[in-house]
């Protein structure tokens, strides 16, 4: 499908950069305050630009949208590759977290129109699949082309893959009608309708807030605890710490094919709660310190729940759709991205201001967990036990 190749393409090129910011800081002379700058000014266009682009998919169409985005993207990738200096740098990594968010969330909702009720966990798996592929293979493509060609060279092969991606969304119109619109939908399908009233519903805040959960969790263990842990009480070297990560997005990857059809069979709501519980067990698993066996399997676990997590959430805000599938999937994103920025700036310094083990960390991200999917239960557990 001619759409799948646009996640691909945007995550392939995230993957790339996110490597590489700390060494163009570095070549920048601004060192690790550079870098943090230049990872802000990503993550900061990213939330703020996922619900304008739900919305503006609603209102004006998904080709327009993407074609906007992926424009965006390019020229941010092409500026990356010949700026000179942090302000430059951080401007065009401004541009490529916009541009990515908004080709991501106008791809997603096109997706998610060619899908009904009964194909939607397939259609967000795939969606799912595309991303991850792409970004796992982006940091060792960015590797190699840095190595060979220099510190920005991967943005040169950003920006050609962005361009691409523009070229073939210029030939394929991505609009279609809903193939089912939602049981409370707007009068008109595709339009946003009262975007406010249902991102402040309780059925669709509760959602966010288990998403928001789930990143920020899940990032903060990830990218700060399980490196720590695995190196201080198992002494593992930075290259099987490594492929202890690996083996967590590998399972992420492996369960893909997997869920679609679970979704579709028995409903997102199941899916969601199978997902965080399982990721509320791999906290606990990797908690224990008494066997590297557990850490093992609880990166795995946790990498599977992500797998199990990602299409279900999407599937489900869909479900509670009360206007355009764009400005409800721009806002589950947001509330995504939002808990994937605050995780590493909170769990992290929380720690180390009151003294505080990492066992302490991973268990109060497993009780928080916990707490969000008791609250899900609570609102929507009508749901649990019939599909849709």
């Amino acid at each position: 499908m001619p759409l799948l190749s646009i996640p691909f393409c945007v995550m392939t090129g995230t993957g790339m950069m996110f490597p590489l910011l700390a060494v163009m800081a570095e070549r920048d002379g601004s060192g690790q305050a550079g870098a943090g700058i230049l990872l802000t000014s990503f993550a900061a266009a990213r939330l703020a630009s996922n619900m304008p682009a739900g919305v503006a998919a609603d209102r004006y169409g998904r080709t327009v949208v993407m074609r906007a985005g992926l424009l965006i993207l390019a020229l941010g990738s092409f500026g990356a590759y010949w700026a000179l200096g942090l302000l430059a740098s951080a401007l065009c990594i401004l541009l490529l977290g916009a541009g990515s968010s908004i080709a991501l969330t106008a791809a997603l909702a096109a997706l998610t129109d060619r899908s009904a009720a009964g194909t939607r966990g397939l259609m967000m798996s795939r969606y799912q699949t595309a991303v991850l592929i792409g970004i796992s293979l982006g940091p060792v493509t960015g590797g190699l082309l840095s190595t060979r060609f220099g510190v920005a060279s991967p943005f040169l092969l950003q920006g050609v893959m962005a361009s691409l991606a523009l070229a073939l969304a210029l030939a394929y119109a991505a609009d279609r009608p809903q193939v089912q619109a939602p049981p409370h939908a707007a009068p008109a399908p595709g339009r946003s309708g009262s975007v406010l009233t249902q991102f402040l519903s309780l059925g669709f805040a509760v959602l966010g807030v288990l998403t928001f959960t789930l990143y920020m969790t899940r990032t903060a263990t990830s990218w700060q605890i399980v490196p720590i842990i695995a190196r201080d009480a198992f002494g593992m070297s930075f290259e099987t710490v490594g492929l202890l990560l690996t083996a967590g997005a590998l399972a992420n990857l492996v369960i893909q094919p997997f869920i679609g059809p679970f979704i579709d069979r028995l409903g997102a709501a199941p899916s969601i709660l199978l997902g965080s519980v399982t990721v509320t067990v791999a906290f606990v698993l990797i908690s224990i310190e008494s066997d590297v066996r557990f850490l093992w399997a609880g990166v795995v676990l946790s990498g599977a729940a992500s797998g199990i997590l990602a299409p279900s959430l999407n599937s489900f805000a869909v479900d509670l759709s009360k206007g355009g599938y764009g400005a409800t999937l721009g806002a589950l994103r947001t509330a995504g991205d939002a808990g994937l920025v605050l995780g590493p700036l909170v769990l992290g310094p929380m720690l180390a201001l009151f003294g505080l083990s990492h066992q302490v960390g991973l268990i109060a991200s497993a009780v928080t967990m916990a707490a969000s999917t008791l609250l899900f239960i609570a609102v929507h557990g009508g749901r649990l036990g019939r599909p849709g």
